[in-house]
């Protein structure tokens, strides 16, 4: 009669079973082979969504502008509807989500004092995250190939918790923001 492991109730032989090897290894495997596909649904199972936007979008000076995403890159929880919601996504599963946004300005100059970049991720329309780049160049600026990256934890309510990406700008001149990111994945109930 086989004996178990205290901690996964792994099957064992012990010293008075009769001599079974296949038998043996076939139950130990069988109950390995369990043991993992629980601990592989529950990681496949977490909500996960990333989309993103390749068409230029540009941002005028002084207003603060909503991203736009134009292609789903995965989403295994029906949380983006760009048809519908073209610049958030919306988690459908409560919980605790780590969201995370990018995008990227490329070279320009500008005439501005004190230029600021403010990036933004936002929940239901209220700024969450906020990152701010800032210079004092002395009246003219080369604006560089600029990648933002921002993150926040935020907890879910089903459906009705929105997640969106805007940015502002002061420069004297409107920016092209190429490409951008945005993502949410449900790190604990």
């Amino acid at each position: 009669m086989p004996a178990f492991t205290p901690n996964r109730n792994y099957p064992y032989a012990l010293p008075s079973d009769p001599a079974d090897v296949p038998t043996a290894l076939q139950t130990l495997a069988e109950a390995i082979d369990l043991d993992l596909r629980a601990v592989e649904d529950q990681v496949l199972a977490r909500p996960f969504a990333q989309v993103s936007g390749t068409t230029p979008q540009t941002v005028l000076p002084n207003v603060q502008t909503a991203m736009l995403f134009d292609f789903v890159d995965y989403d295994n929880d029906g949380m983006a509807s760009l048809s519908q919601f073209p610049t958030r996504i919306q988690p459908m599963t409560a919980g605790t989500y780590w969201v995370y946004a990018e995008l990227n300005c490329p070279p320009q100059f500008a005439q501005t004092n004190d230029p600021f970049q403010d990036f933004f991720i936002r929940v239901n329309g209220v700024d969450l995250s906020r990152r701010t780049r800032s210079e004092d160049s002395g009246g003219v600026s080369l604006i560089r190939t600029v990648v933002e990256t921002a993150s926040a934890l935020i907890t879910v309510t089903p459906g009705t918790s929105s997640i969106s990406v805007s940015f502002q700008h002061n420069y004297s001149i409107p920016l092209p923001v190429t490409n951008r990111k945005l993502g949410a994945f449900r790190i604990a109930n």
